[in-house]
């Protein structure tokens, strides 16, 4: 409608203005949220760990991810740790938990994070053939003294006890090699024997006050817990969304994994 100087528009006109900058702004948000779609990680990730790492890092972390990124079929492989390095070798996982990971030419470690390790003995040790050896806190070296009860050599953090004796020119007394975490701990709470574990591996039975956790001093034991990929194998977009999750967050005990790798 032309009035005076200029056009006036009716309100006809008024109405679909307003229509076409609500169809632009929903052609907008159309655009931006295919483009998120297509931007956001897809596919299928295959993790694997030990049982032990699983339950302590894990869970938590794939409610996490899966809430983030639902359009991730997540896969876990579980096994012990030796098992877990050959899926890498293989190249059948994407990425793997491995405490104490040993070198590799053909294997990459993106993130790790450290926590110390303690004694478990059964909450009933003194009633144990042990009982006399049993303080409030252990030095090193009287993990030698100690009937031990742990995985076979080269695996987990029986590495991390050889190792760390080894140095001290001891070696570990062992009455038992078990790889099971629960077959460990129920061997434990019958007085057979104490072990070597991070505590969070521990929660379980010092919730129902089966197992003591006794510190290591002089100096403390520290186990790494890498995680690890393939070299020659490119981290897809859901690999790296998972790494990324993994370390921006805390998990049981305050532990961080960090790529500022010792």
């Amino acid at each position: 409608m032309k009035q005076g100087r200029g056009i006036q528009p009716t309100k006809a006109a008024d109405r679909l203005y307003d229509h076409a900058q609500q169809i632009l702004r929903d052609v907008q948000t159309a655009r931006l949220s295919v483009q998120a779609t297509q931007d956001s990680p897809a596919g299928r990730l295959s993790l694997a760990a030990t049982d032990q790492i699983g339950r302590i890092f894990l869970a938590q972390i794939l409610r996490l991810f899966n809430e983030s990124y639902p359009q991730v079929s997540v896969s876990i492989w579980e096994g012990m740790g030796s098992t877990v390095y050959e899926w890498l070798l293989s190249g059948i996982v994407d990425l793997g938990f491995i405490s104490a990971p040993p070198p590799s030419p053909i294997i990459t470690k993106v993130a790790a994070v450290y926590d110390n390790m303690m004694v478990a003995v059964s909450s009933d040790w003194r009633n144990s053939n042990y009982a006399h050896l049993v303080k409030d806190e252990f030095a090193l070296e009287d993990l030698a003294k100690l009937p031990l009860i742990l995985p076979r050599r080269n695996t987990g953090h029986r590495v991390a006890v050889d190792q760390a004796l080894a140095e001290i020119g001891l070696v570990p007394n062992i009455v038992s090699e078990v790889d099971g975490v629960c077959t460990n701990r129920a061997l434990i709470e019958r007085n057979m024997g104490c072990s070597v574990m991070i505590i969070e591996a521990m929660q379980p039975d010092l919730q129902l006050g089966l197992l003591n956790a006794v510190p290591i001093v002089s100096p403390p034991l520290e186990v790494e817990i890498g995680l690890l990929k393939p070299r020659d194998r490119l981290l897809t977009p859901a690999g790296r969304a998972f790494i990324e999750m993994l370390m921006s967050n805390e998990f049981a005990g305050g532990l961080r994994f960090t790529d500022k790798l010792r």
